[in-house]
């Protein structure tokens, strides 16, 4: 069996990191100018890309939002931890 090393310093600056980034999905360009399938088949293509691009993102930030809460209760179950163990001694 091993040992979990957390870090919470460094597991709330990954989670707001991620958090940030899934706060600003990139804008997928869907202007295309021209006749065709082809335009009509890349404005398509473009919208599918975008619509995947804001679901990463959405699911990134549910996954920033799901971290930060877990470190926030390892934290405070360590917190706790110490106190009774301190009321040991």
């Amino acid at each position: 069996m091993s040992t979990l090393r957390l870090d919470p310093a460094h597991a709330r600056l990954l989670a707001a990191e991620l958090l940030d980034a899934a706060s600003r999905p990139p804008l997928t360009p869907v202007t295309v100018s021209g006749p065709g399938r082809f335009a009509t088949s890349l404005v398509d293509a473009l919208h599918h890309l975008d619509d995947q691009t804001r679901q990463v993102h959405a699911r990134a930030h549910v996954l920033g939002e799901r971290s930060r809460r877990v470190i926030e209760a390892v934290d405070h179950e360590d917190r706790a931890l110490a106190a009774q163990l301190a009321g040991l001694s």
